[in-house]
This record gives C-alpha cells, structure tokens and sequence, in this order.
C-alpha cells in the first residue's frame, strides 16, 4: 500500500501503476462507495462501523498511494464521486463515545 509513496515518476513506475490501475481502479471506487453504504445502513451499530471504517481507512490508502506519483486519469474523471465519500467521513462525527477515540474518522491516520 505504500510502495508507490517514495517513488519518483518514471517509465517503470508509470507502467506498473498503468497496469494495477488497470485492474484495479473501477473496482476499488465501487467498493468505496458500497463500504460507505454500508456504514450509513450500520449508523447506529457501533461493532459494525469500526470495521467499516477500518475498511474504509484501507480504501482511501489505496487511493491515496495510487495517486502519489502522478493523479490517474480514471480518478481524475470520477473525482466528484470520491471527493463526495472523502467529504462525508472529513466531517463525520460519530454517536458513539467509543469509536472517536478508536476510529473517529477513516480518514484519521493521514
């Protein structure tokens, strides 16, 4: 998940990036976007969000890193969509006690 966070851009850092974003980008959008319903459809199920939200944390890494070298143009063309899921969990606060200190946000360790 952290590879690509100390690359420079090159050919072969392009390449490979290419080839993963290939494979992975739609995927990883769709199943953003369905952890986050799933986390709205478990608002009041404490045990259920902090996986949630450690899912969504891996999510927005993934993203994060895969963006680090140079911003993809699928993610540049879908931005409006991630942008509405890293908005709403920036501004979430939480019902539960327990979670803002374990997981207030998936956000949180950026």
């Amino acid at each position: 998940m952290l590879r690509y966070r100390h690359q420079y851009k090159s050919d072969t850092i392009l390449r490979e990036l290419q080839y993963i974003l290939a494979l992975l980008q739609e995927p990883l959008l769709k199943l953003a976007q369905a952890t986050s319903q799933m986390a709205e459809a478990h608002a009041s199920a404490p045990d259920n969000l902090k996986i949630l939200f450690t899912s969504l944390e891996i999510i927005f890494k993934i993203f994060y890193s895969l963006c680090y070298v140079d911003l993809p143009e699928y993610f540049e063309d879908h931005m409006q969509e991630w942008m509405v899921e890293f908005h709403k969990y920036l501004n979430y606060e939480s019902k539960f006690p327990q979670l803002v200190s374990d997981v207030s946000s998936p956000l949180r360790s950026f």
